[in-house]
């Protein structure tokens, strides 16, 4: 994904010295962050065609979903490894 795109999916404001994500995951336990992911991703496809019109809003809410998408991919992997699985 170029930084362009990425800077709209994840901008500035939600990173600093610790993501916002980090910090939601680091308040949840396994089963809850994975439902706040996959929340997300629903919540993003649902809404995809409402939230802006045209092609360029739709596109960003998909991102977004795929953003989420890649983390919960990253976060179950991480946990499969920590298992020894």
């Amino acid at each position: 994904m170029n930084k362009k795109i990425l800077d709209k999916i994840n901008p500035t404001h939600y990173q600093g010295s610790i993501e916002t994500i980090d910090c939601i995951q680091s308040q949840l336990n396994h089963d809850e962050f994975k439902g706040y992911l996959k929340g997300n991703v629903f919540k993003y496809v649902s809404r995809c065609t409402r939230k802006e019109t045209g092609y360029q809003g739709e596109l960003t809410d998909v991102l977004k979903s795929h953003w989420y998408i890649e983390r919960l991919i990253n976060y179950l992997e991480s946990q499969n490894k920590k298992k020894g699985s």
